[in-house]
């Protein structure tokens, strides 16, 4: 329920013009191992379990850790919520490269069908294979993490494949996030 809640604040925030990001020096690996002992608990309880592997040379990165926290937790809990078969993992990496950091999340759930993958970043929409699996989900969660990404820098994209499984990939430059705040003046 927090997360709906946070999701929806978040997209009131974008739409309406009034995002801040604030940006300070954090261990971004050590937060996205906070998620995903978090949401470890749920995956567990469907016979799931979450490897993550880091390799980064760098211990802090410039990130708002608020927002940083909660598209991992997205990404995550998508992964989980769609992950339908017992005894698989569900794997993350933190990798640095030479041009940026790039967090890869790897399930074997129901993936998406090559014609709701145009759509999948889009407010409130949910595959129709997704409905079936999970009847509850907003369809805010990739949406938000497209946005958080495109006002700071970073990019978000996904391999798919129905009944086999997606990849998410959330990249942003070695300088980190982008700080920016986004007021728009009422008319």
């Amino acid at each position: 329920m927090i997360q709906l809640v946070n999701n929806i604040l978040g997209v009131s925030k974008i739409e309406s013009g009034r995002f801040s990001i604030n940006v300070t020096d954090a261990d971004a690996s050590a937060l996205i191992q906070a998620q995903v002992d978090e949401v470890s608990a749920l995956a567990s309880s469907k016979g799931i379990k979450i490897a993550y592997t880091a390799n980064v040379k760098h211990q802090t990165i410039p990130i708002d850790v608020i927002l940083f926290s909660q598209l991992v937790h997205n990404l995550l809990t998508n992964a989980v919520r769609y992950t339908v078969k017992e005894n698989t993992s569900i794997d993350v990496t933190f990798e640095e490269t030479e041009k940026e950091y790039v967090i890869t999340v790897r399930d074997q759930g129901i993936g998406i069908p090559k014609e709701a993958q145009s759509r999948i970043f889009s407010s409130f929409y949910r595959a129709d294979n997704a409905v079936l699996a999970q009847s509850d989900g907003n369809g805010l969660g990739l949406y938000l993490t497209k946005h958080i990404l495109d006002i700071t820098g970073g990019k978000v994209w996904f391999t798919s494949e129905e009944g086999k499984g997606s990849t998410f990939f959330v990249s942003f430059p070695l300088s980190g996030m982008r700080n920016e705040q986004l007021f728009e003046s009422a008319v």
